[in-house]
């Protein structure tokens, strides 16, 4: 009867451990809702989780662990779990695998793809979990050196577990690289380029020198050229193509305006 009426009243003898214990399991909770926070808004924007390096407060330590950075700033749950981390008091914090019984880090993989109905034409994203244990028998990435990489690649990572998983470069892909560098190999070409991606620096690089772009242009504003995406230089031209003129006044206006320092007006003349 005395063990019944402690426990009621949370008096048993082991009471102070318990408190420690459902604070820690609180703690753990707190923690993990905001890291599948992240994952979920990284998910969403469809950016990369990983980088080149999965230490905390390094370069190129990928777009997850700066987000754990940033909110560790702001958010005291994750401040005590980094400070936690970088003290060594954890040795399983979850920001890059995850460690099994044996405290050996597992990494899941999950498919994702687009199926689309042919009677109905309905396109599902759907995913699968692979599992742990990477029985597969080819692998196929786009051209970047951190995944088709041979000597630390994912390619290379995933021949070393299954040496039967051979790689083939995304088609697409190459396919785009090659038009990027025949277009490249033609003077003409690469001026014109130049030229486009220099006239928007420009007027991109200054607040003020974007207002009087758009004082004049009023539909299509300018784009950047991407090196890696052919197909981003349509949206490039397209202004050129269809409001030359606008851009022309632009930087003639620029050009006249004693407002601007000199070298501002002597690039928009040239």
């Amino acid at each position: 009867m005395e063990l019944s009426a402690r426990l009621n009243s949370n008096q048993t003898i082991d009471a102070a451990h318990q408190r420690v214990l459902n604070n820690e399991t609180r703690h753990w909770q707190n923690i993990f809702e905001r890291l599948m926070a992240i994952i979920e808004f990284l998910d969403k924007q469809c950016s990369p989780l990983r980088g080149t390096n999965d230490v905390l407060y390094e370069n190129n330590n990928s777009n997850f662990l700066g987000l754990v950075q940033l909110l560790a700033k702001f958010d005291s749950v994750i401040s005590e779990h980094v400070c936690r981390i970088q003290n060594k008091e954890i040795h399983n914090h979850y920001l890059d695998c995850t460690p099994d019984k044996s405290r050996v880090e597992q990494m899941s993989i999950t498919i994702r793809f687009v199926d689309i109905n042919r009677d109905t034409k309905k396109v599902d994203i759907c995913e699968h979990f692979l599992g742990f244990i990477l029985n597969m028998r080819g692998q196929g990435y786009d051209n970047g050196s951190n995944m088709k990489g041979r000597n630390s690649g994912v390619q290379k990572k995933i021949l070393d577990i299954n040496s039967r998983a051979f790689f083939v470069p995304c088609h697409a892909h190459t396919l785009n690289l090659v038009v990027n560098d025949t277009a490249k190999s033609s003077t003409g070409a690469s001026k014109f380029f130049i030229q486009i991606q220099a006239i928007f620096l420009f007027l991109s690089g200054s607040t003020r020198r974007w207002a009087v772009l758009k004082k004049h242009i009023t539909q299509l504003t300018l784009k950047p050229l991407s090196e890696t995406r052919w197909e981003s230089r349509i949206d490039a031209i397209r202004p050129f193509r269809y409001q030359t003129g606008e851009i022309f006044d632009s930087l003639y206006e620029i050009s006249q305006d004693i407002s601007f320092d000199q070298i501002t007006r002597l690039e928009a003349e040239s």
